[in-house]
């Protein structure tokens, strides 16, 4: 499932672009016999449906009545479909789109008012709205969009023997995201990837015991970031690509793409958004008897500064090595289920800084747009949590590792040397047990907590 897991989220930007235009401007003409051109597209004009798949992280910020609130978390996979109309007026798009999510986006759940545990799912979502772009390249749009969405989630019992019912949450949502034409499979075809931010209304869950009598009432406020990818088959008269009379993929593999210009230093800097998600578990003492468990969860903007060096190995291939770091404020809380003695207990927890090293590899799509992997050693510091003024957890920070995907594009209309970088991360740390310490400062537990993070970010580069 994990491995799934991942190769879900590494697909939503790692394939970004699937053919290109000619080389940016600034860069001088190679000196080769060039394979036929791909024609690039003449009309993005016209309904299409597509499909694809993607990851979810959702946070739910929770109140009860009479006794506080929690962001409660979880993560997931999911299918997606997809329908639109697209209007093109020179290098603008304008349309509609509609879409429809299946998943199993899972995640813990804890009453604070009863210490009651249970596992909360959503289940599917959809919206519709509408979508601007600007092309880019002839082959290339980058988009926003925006309108109403819907999201289910389950119904689940809590181990006190009550239930809270399943229910529908109405809100809105925003996206950004890239179309590029997909000439392998000819006329038509699209690839899409996308990110979105969903939010959505608050609603109001009777807590029902056995005998059907209300416990208490919960309000949940979901929110949900998606990354998916997926290919799209517009249907319209005009032609959309052409590899040219015998011209093979093979051919299109082997095609020299031009000098190198990729190989040396750069700077960047810039930020982006992130959602934590803590699984955390109280035992009796290190490695003792659990005693109950829930998900704690985060979310909030960081910035990021970062530099490396690549190496163009090959007139498609990079490979590099790279640093960076992240100042945070990820904000979220942390509680602890542990039901014996005081009972559950809550308090505020930041994400507030990350650094990470290591390597990434890429494609060179077009000599100007590269499509990559990264991955890379990480530590994460999170601050401690004052829990209900009854307890202290310290602050922690967690050794981990990241898997990213991305893509770089030069920058010709900013001058030689810029570009822009764009890209997804899931970043999971080891479990660590850290002492719940009374203020007497007797350990009241101990709480095991394993946190993973998905962010992301877009930077501004420059390469020496």
């Amino acid at each position: 499932m994990v491995g799934k897991t991942y190769w879900l989220a590494g697909s939503a930007l790692a394939l970004l672009v699937a053919a290109g235009p000619a080389i940016a401007a600034d860069l001088p003409a190679p000196v080769y016999k060039a394979p036929p051109p791909i024609v690039a597209p003449v009309n993005w004009t016209g309904f299409y449906i597509g499909a694809g798949s993607g990851f979810a992280v959702f946070d739910a910020r929770t109140s009860v009545q009479g006794a506080g609130g929690a962001n409660q978390g979880g993560k997931g996979w999911l299918v997606s479909g997809f329908t639109g109309y697209d209007y093109q007026i020179g290098n603008i798009v304008a349309g509609v789109l509609g879409d429809f999510d299946w998943g199993s986006v899972t995640g813990g759940y804890l009453d604070p008012a009863t210490g009651g545990t249970g596992t909360m799912k959503e289940k599917y979502q959809w919206a519709v709205g509408g979508r601007l772009g600007w092309l880019v390249f002839p082959e290339f749009l980058a988009y926003v969009s925006g309108g109403y969405t819907q999201a289910h989630f389950n119904g689940f019992g809590l181990t006190n023997g009550t239930t809270l019912p399943s229910n529908t949450y109405n809100g809105w949502f925003a996206s950004i995201g890239v179309d590029t034409t997909f000439p392998l499979l000819g006329n038509g075809w699209f690839f899409r990837s996308d990110y979105r931010f969903a939010q959505y209304n608050t609603a109001t869950l009777a807590e029902v015991n056995g005998a059907g009598a209300v416990v208490d009432l919960q309000t949940i406020r979901p929110s949900i970031q998606t990354v998916t990818a997926g290919l799209a088959y517009k249907f319209n008269s005009a032609p959309t690509t052409a590899l040219g009379a015998g011209f093979s993929f093979a051919d299109f593999l082997r095609a020299p793409r031009g000098p190198s210009h990729w190989t040396g230093f750069y700077l960047a800097g810039g930020g982006g958004y992130g959602t934590w998600a803590a699984y955390s578990t109280a035992l009796s003492s290190p490695g003792g008897v659990p005693l109950a468990s829930t998900t704690n969860s985060g979310r909030g903007w960081f910035g990021t500064v970062n530099g490396g060096y690549d190496y163009q190995v090959t007139d498609r291939l990079v490979a590099g090595a790279f640093a960076d770091f992240d100042f945070a404020g990820i904000k979220g809380t942390f509680q602890d289920p542990n039901p014996a003695g005081v009972g559950p207990l809550a308090g505020s927890m930041s994400e507030r800084s990350s650094w990470a090293a290591g390597l990434r590899g890429g494609w060179l799509i077009t000599p100007a747009i590269l499509s990559y992997y990264d991955i890379a050693f990480s530590q994460a510091n999170f601050s401690g949590a004052n829990l209900n003024g009854v307890s202290t957890v310290g602050s922690h920070t967690y050794n981990g590792w990241f898997l990213g995907t991305g893509l770089e594009t030069a920058l010709p209309f900013f001058g030689n040397g810029w570009f822009a970088r764009i890209e997804y991360r899931y970043a999971t740390y080891k479990n660590s047990n850290i002492n719940n310490v009374l203020a007497s400062g007797a350990i009241l537990d101990v709480m095991n907590v394993n946190p993973v993070v998905q962010t992301i970010r877009t930077e501004l580069v420059y390469r020496f």
